[in-house]
This record gives structure tokens, sequence and C-alpha cells, in this order.
């Protein structure tokens, strides 16, 4: 442990750890959702409630399409037929899921989204299967989907197609009224998702590039209590950013030596607040704090000191650069050089005559390569194999140095 913390002593060092306040508001009600960047601040905000379904263009391979559960919309998958089922559709056992499936969102990761909560399993889904020899995904399954505005919209996603990366989209009414077909292009860019407002047939493309963000402050639908899905306020994690809560520990002892970072995107969530019924105000949670490593391999450290609620949507935090991904500041004091660095397949460490043992340790403590026959100069290492994030390079000879090692 000794060893580990003088590890991270000297990863630390090199960051600044000055402690800045944040200020943001999700607007009064919630009606905000608010994108925001470690670096940079906020970097873009959109309406939150008025949006039905948001469909996956984070990747041609995708087939996620999440609804807006934060705001009232529920989904369910019908079961007593399929799409052949279309114009006559059975809706009387609605109320009681007879024939039908109530389709949830994955509350810790992107995928499955709803209309993925009864797939199998390649090729299969949930709202239809991969066609082999097109690369399509054909819907398969009906869907009837309880709008932001408590309307009720069945829905077919009749198809994913491959080439021109698009998707075919047929809404009606129950009773067949209001009738129509949408194909919507998923090639916007390096986005996360496009909106689709079912009554009006509108298109919303008010995302910022996902690599300009780690956190997304807004409200969704979650898990408050075993089996008791609520809408909640909180954070969720952009694609690709990790955290770690620190619970029972004040805040200043906050240990990132035993912090354990994972990529579920509710990590920070909501619980880091309460309402208190006895005074009716809301209540920050005691020694609670998060460790967040962003897109470019920066730690931070967050903890969170107002939250005024509904009525303003306003909230502060605190932020606190504890590891830097910047590496140039190191080259050429050590006895290693490393290149490239930042690192994506493969790397390179070029080591002086003195050097006679060489360890990698990731940001954790753990030794995850060591080598103790250095008779050469030169040693070519995978990236790969390592994983990506921050790393720990230290070299033994007359004295003993670390430098980072940063893999995309």
């Amino acid at each position: 442990m000794r060893k580990l913390l003088s590890l991270l002593s000297v990863l630390i060092g090199f960051a600044s750890l000055a402690q800045t306040e944040v200020s943001l508001t999700l607007d009064a009600s919630y009606t905000k959702k608010v994108f925001y960047s470690f670096e940079n601040g906020e970097v873009g905000s959109m309406r939150n409630d008025n949006w039905d379904i948001a469909i996956a263009t984070y990747s041609t391979q995708t087939a996620s399409i999440r609804i807006n559960g934060g705001f009232g919309a529920e989904l369910f998958q019908y079961t007593g037929g399929d799409t052949a089922s279309w114009n006559n559709l059975d809706t009387a056992g609605l109320s009681t899921l007879t024939n039908w499936n109530q389709c949830r969102d994955n509350q810790s990761a992107f995928e499955p989204s709803a209309f993925e909560a009864n797939a199998s399993g390649h090729p299969d889904y949930g709202w239809g299967k991969y066609n082999s020899v097109t690369h399509n995904v054909v819907g398969t399954s009906l869907f009837v989907l309880k709008t932001v505005v408590g309307d009720y919209k069945k829905v077919w996603i009749k198809e994913q197609i491959a080439i021109g990366n698009s998707i075919q989209i047929e809404v009606a009414d129950l009773d067949n009224t209001n009738n129509y077909s949408k194909t919507i292009n998923k090639s916007v860019g390096s986005k996360n998702y496009v909106y689709l407002n079912l009554a009006t047939e509108t298109l919303m493309d008010n995302e910022p590039s996902n690599q300009t963000y780690d956190l997304v402050f807004t409200k969704y639908e979650g898990l408050a209590g075993p089996n008791a899905y609520y809408p909640l306020t909180g954070v969720v994690l952009n694609r690709g950013v990790k955290s770690a809560e620190v619970k029972g520990l004040p805040v200043e002892d906050a240990d990132l030596a035993t912090a354990l970072f994972t990529e579920d995107i509710d990590v920070i969530g909501s619980d880091w607040k309460s309402f208190n019924m006895d005074i009716f105000q809301w209540k920050l949670q005691d020694s609670l704090s998060y460790f967040v490593e962003d897109l470019k391999g920066n730690i931070w450290h967050l903890w969170f000191t107002d939250w005024e609620g509904a009525s303003t949507g306003n909230l502060k935090f605190m932020q606190q650069l504890v590891v830097t991904s910047n590496v140039s500041e190191l080259e050429n004091k050590s006895g290693i050089k490393i290149y490239p660095n930042p690192a994506t397949e493969n790397f390179t460490l070029q080591l002086n005559e003195e050097v006679t043992q060489l360890s990698i340790f990731d940001v954790t403590g753990k030794m995850v390569y060591v080598n103790n026959n250095l008779n050469f100069n030169e040693l070519n290492l995978s990236a790969t194999e390592l994983g990506s994030g921050l790393f720990l390079v230290q070299t033994k000879g007359k004295t003993i140095e670390t430098q980072k090692l940063f893999i995309k």
C-alpha cells in the first residue's frame, strides 16, 4: 500500500489541485438537458420534455432506440402477433399487460434500449431481426408508446438500412388515424442521438458532438427502489467516460487509490441528494463524492454543494483535477523516453543504460507489466493489451523515476 500511495502521489503531484465551483441550471421542472465538459464547462443544452424517442447515432452497428421515460413516455411490445397486425392491433389487454410487455431502457448502459428490451441476442434485436444478406435490421414487432403528453401511438420500426445509414418508422394513432411514415438519417456526425416527437413528427438534432462533453445533467427514468421505476434527475456519463463513487468518507479523505472505476452511466446518477419530507426540503448526502475519468484520461474529483429542486433546476458542484493526461511536461526528465505518447496500438520505450527494472502500473496501483532483464536499450509493447487510460511507468537504476503513459 505504501508503494501504491507513493506512486499515486507522484501522479497527483503533476495535476492542478485547485478546486472550482460550477453552477448549472436545468431550468424549472428540469426541462433542460445540459452537456458538460470538465475542461470547458457547459458545451451545449437542449429542451428535454418535447421528444418521445431517441434514435442512437453513435454507431452504424447499433439498433438502440430509447424512450423519454423521465417525462412520462412508456413503451409496450405486442406479443399477440407480428407486424401483420398493424391495421388491426388488439390493444384491449394493454392495461393488464395481456399480450403486451412493458419495455424499459437499461439504466446503467446505453444498450439495450427499451425497444430492444426483449431481444434474445444477435440476430434478434427486440424490435427487429438482422438480415445477413442486406445487413439491414427488419422490423418484426409492433409497439404502443405513451407519449410525453399522454397520448398513445402505435409504432412500427420497419427497417434500419445499412446502406445510407437510415431508419424507417411507421406511426399512427390506435384507431389508425394520423398515420405517417418517416425515414430518419442516422449519419449526423459524432452525436449520440437524434430525437423524435411522435405527435408533431418533429425530428430534433440538438446534441453537441459526443467528443466535446463528459457528463449529461438530465431528467430520466431510473430505479428509485427494488422494481420501482420513477422519474429521476441527476447525472449520466457520456460514452467512454468512467466514474467511481466514494461513499462514507469526507470529501477531503476520498482515496483515489481504492476507487473502483466503471463505465456504468448511472454511477453518479441521482442519489447524491434526497428529499426530506419532515422539513420539505432537499438534502445533499453526506460523505459522498465521485472520481471521474474524462474522455482525455484526466481524472477529476466531483462533489455536490447545492441543489434547489424543480422550482429552479439550479445546482452547484465542486470539481478538482487530480490526475492529468498531459504528458508533455515530463518528456526527457527521466531514465526513459516513451513514444508515441499518447499511444493507441503500440508504444516504444527507450531506456538509458542505468535502468535495471521496468514496471507499469494502472491508475489503481495494480502492476500490469514488469521486466527485470533489461539488457537492451529499446522495448516495444502492445498498448491494446494494457487497455485505455492512464498508466505509470516506473524505472529503477541508480534512482527510481516515474513517468506517465496515456493510452487512447
